[in-house]
Parts: structure tokens; C-alpha cells; sequence
């Protein structure tokens, strides 16, 4: 985990700022990794999601 990211999600959560994990990638993979590193307390979710061009476009 990078430097600071604790400290981040801690401000975040201060702020009343829910954070949420987006990933390409198994939610649950991610959420063990959430828990692996304590943060499963700063975090409010995961959710799945593929990449779509039109994200991407400029409108």
C-alpha cells in the first residue's frame, strides 16, 4: 500500500465522504484485499465493472 493511503480514506471518512472501490476485476478479490490491509472500515464498497469506450469519449 502507498504511503498515505490510510490517512486518505481516514480524512475522506471524516468528511462524511463514502469511498467506494471500482474494479474491472473480482469484487471479492478485492475486498480481501481491502481487509488484508485494515481498511475494510474506511471503505463503504466494492462494485464490478467492465470498461466501456464511451467512458472515455469526449463529449
Amino acid at each position: 500500500m502507498l504511503p498515505g493511503v490510510r490517512e486518505g480514506l481516514e480524512a475522506a471518512g471524516h468528511e462524511g465522504i463514502e469511498v467506494w472501490v471500482l474494479t474491472e476485476g473480482a469484487a471479492g478479490r478485492q475486498r480481501a484485499r481491502i481487509a488484508a490491509h485494515g481498511l475494510d472500515g474506511l471503505i463503504r464498497g466494492v462494485a464490478e465493472a467492465t470498461k466501456e469506450k464511451e467512458q472515455f469519449a469526449r463529449h
